[in-house]
């Protein structure tokens, strides 16, 4: 997530004294860089601010000046970063209208805000209507362009992300197999582009676990990583995390252990030993090493977690909750309820405070805790806990259920 906006007086007129001494700049470039400048730094209210002003100096232009497009879009973009998809959808449907009425239907204008649009939608869960947008983007770009062209391939993997969601993996396969075979053909074999395609089909494979295929897409990622950085390059993480998490679903956890150790010691290397990057790394080894049985290793790594984290961050970091409740369980599957107690307590206070007393990450903690209780004899507490997780579940499915 973007960091919120901490606006300081004298910066801001630093900023604006810069932004305003290019006398060639018209009005509306010098509010366009304004909120561009702004939008990349996440300050997403004064970017808004800053192309609101530009879009009224559109209203002294031709109707047909591609700049008042340009201007809504990057409303639409201020928007959708700050999850308010309602307005975002209106400023992209606003483009969509205008294009159509100034170019037709078939435009190839269209496809960017069409693709837009669908993104805005399925965050809204209105799928079909995603489905439907997507689809027509593609249709598009594929007139314009060929069936080939890498252009299509950010609709494809939409159209298959929508799939995915609902687990429609057979109709999501197509997607992601042209997806890979354009932009192999566009790049070469070996390119680091196609790592993200692998990647995607590979994860697919294993949602329907068909381990086999999805091991050796990853493994192909792995290699064409080492063989264009190195075999000790941050860039390699993502590739050897998704093959480590592979065997571990798998229960090969052996063939997982030597994974998550060298992706520990690459951010190691890169970035030090107390850098708050290893705190998911380590979280994910000590996972592999309790499905072992190497409690004492677990532990471990979870307690260096902990200790980077409270160091780097502070002892009220939102991500030290996840880390505080594996290890509440690791106690818990030893017996060791006195231990793990002060653990789910700390990590429930701790997502209160940063999220508040009903976010949806609460609901896991609770149940864990609740589980915990009972086991200890002490019913009605658990019962307690569980209604509460209860209660912030049904929200949550109730705010998913409205239209």
């Amino acid at each position: 997530m973007l960091a919120k906006s901490r606006t300081i007086a004298s910066l801001l007129f630093a900023l604006t004294s810069f932004f305003a001494c290019t006398p060639t700049q018209s009005p509306w470039e010098q509010h366009m860089e304004e909120g561009t400048w702004f939008l990349q730094e996440g300050k997403f209210e004064e970017a808004e601010t800053a192309f609101t002003s530009a879009l009224k100096e559109t209203e002294e232009f031709d109707p047909r000046d591609p700049r008042i497009n340009e201007t809504l879009l990057k409303l639409a973009e201020v928007q959708s970063a700050r999850g308010s998809y309602d307005k975002a959808q209106e400023y992209l449907q606003h483009v969509i209208d205008r294009i159509e009425a100034q170019h037709g239907p078939d435009a190839e204008e269209l496809a960017a805000p069409l693709s837009n649009l669908g993104a805005v939608q399925h965050a809204l869960e209105h799928d079909e209507e995603a489905m439907h947008l997507f689809e027509r983007a593609l249709a598009i770009r594929e007139r314009v362009h060929g069936p080939e062209h890498p252009d299509l391939i950010l609709d494809l993997k939409n159209l298959a992300g929508v799939h995915i969601a609902h687990r429609e993996y057979v109709h999501a396969e197509p997607y992601l197999r042209r997806a890979l075979a354009i932009a192999e053909q566009a790049a070469g074999p070996e390119s680091l582009s196609l790592v993200p395609h692998l990647n995607n089909l590979a994860l697919l494979y294993q949602a329907q676990q068909r381990f086999a295929e999805a091991e050796g897409l990853l493994q192909r990622a792995v290699d064409i990583h080492e063989h264009a950085v190195g075999d000790d390059h941050p860039r390699l993480i993502g590739s050897l995390h998704n093959l480590a998490a592979l065997y571990h679903t798998q229960g090969a956890y052996e063939k997982a252990v030597p994974l998550l150790t060298r992706i520990v010691r690459i951010v190691e290397n890169a970035y030090g030993p107390e850098t708050p990057r290893l705190a998911a790394p380590l979280t994910n080894m000590a996972a592999t090493y309790t499905a072992m049985g190497r409690d004492q290793e677990a532990e471990e790594a979870l307690r260096r977690a902990l200790t980077i984290l409270e160091t780097k961050r502070g002892k009220e970091d939102p991500a030290l909750a996840g880390i505080l409740n594996n290890l509440a369980l690791l106690y818990v599957g030893q017996g060791k309820y006195e231990q793990a107690e002060p653990l789910f307590t700390r990590a429930i206070a701790i997502i209160e405070h940063a999220k508040g007393p009903s976010h949806p990450a609460l609901e896991r903690t609770l149940r864990n805790y609740a589980a915990m209780l009972e086991k200890s004899q002490r019913a009605d507490e658990a019962k307690t806990l569980l209604a509460r997780a209860q209660s912030i579940r049904d929200q949550r499915t109730k705010a998913h259920s409205s239209p």
